[in-house]
């Protein structure tokens, strides 16, 4: 008897991500590999399974093969790709950015104790800004690579704390939230790209992990550092820490990391990376 094929749907959030992971690894290597057993029964019903029994059409010596190229692969990455590890250093001091949108908003409401109702102009203003800037950073990115485009986003944050640190009055506020927009819309396609641009033919779920993964105890450290500084008060030392960090990061991306794109266009190969 044949058997045959069904949809089922559930809760997508129940799987767990190790299996997941798991799963995606045999199926990338060419093998099957499908979740079995009571794990099946529980997510029909609606409950997390306790645990998730796999089945595949790998052999026990090429399931060890897979998952050794993978560590394999990872290492290389993070050991032999120089200018993808520049591009990290960089972003690292530019995370200092992230705690900056609370700090902007307490320390002008506390210097010029401007209505709550200004929020609403700030969000216009912010969500303006960030679809223009998505745009025009699409197109720098296009035409001159993602790199040039990637150092709007790093220019519209570090004009931000500017504006931040010399704020006379509501229009340099104004000014700090168009700004920031600038910041957030240039930086998601660029950043998307780089990492395409980077990856070239390898596994691009790879980089983007190691780039998460090398960053979140930054961005912690920098969260909890400008946290406790504002609880004391210290807004200008605040902000002093997060443009000289940005600007930093402005200078290794710009003189220091190489565009992966033209690299690659270039055939220049490095430790058997060509960006």
């Amino acid at each position: 008897m044949k058997p045959t094929r069904q949809t089922i749907h559930f809760d997508k959030k129940l799987l767990d991500k190790d299996a997941q992971k798991v799963i995606k690894t045999l199926s990338k290597a060419g093998h099957e590999a499908y979740l079995v057993g009571g794990c099946i029964r529980d997510l029909l019903m609606g409950q997390k399974p306790k645990d998730f029994d796999i089945a595949t059409s790998a052999t026990p010596e090429q399931i060890h093969k897979t998952f050794r190229v993978f560590i394999t692969e990872t290492k290389s990455i993070v050991i032999e790709h120089k200018n993808f590890q520049k591009y990290i250093l960089s972003r690292i001091f530019f995370a200092a950015h992230l705690p900056g949108v609370g700090l902007y908003a307490v320390y002008c409401q506390t210097k010029f104790n401007f209505a709550v109702s200004e929020a609403g102009i700030f969000t216009i203003l912010n969500v303006i800004a960030a679809g223009s800037a998505s745009f025009v950073a699409g197109k720098l990115g296009d035409k001159f690579g993602h790199k040039t485009s990637m150092m709007l986003a790093y220019f519209g944050h570090f004009i931000a704390v500017l504006l931040a640190i010399f704020a006379q009055n509501m229009f340099w506020v104004y000014g700090i939230f168009i700004s920031i927009g600038v910041g957030q819309g240039a930086f998601m396609p660029s950043a998307m790209n780089l990492i395409y641009d980077f990856a070239n033919e390898r596994d691009t779920k790879t980089y983007m992990a190691l780039v998460d993964s090398f960053l979140a105890p930054f961005v912690l450290i920098f969260i909890m550092g400008i946290g406790a500084l504002v609880q004391g008060s210290n807004y200008t030392t605040s902000l002093y820490i997060l443009g000289t960090s940005i600007i930093l990061g402005m200078l290794i991306l710009q003189f220091i990391v190489r565009d992966p794109k033209l690299s690659a266009e270039a055939s220049f190969h490095v430790d058997g990376f060509s960006s």
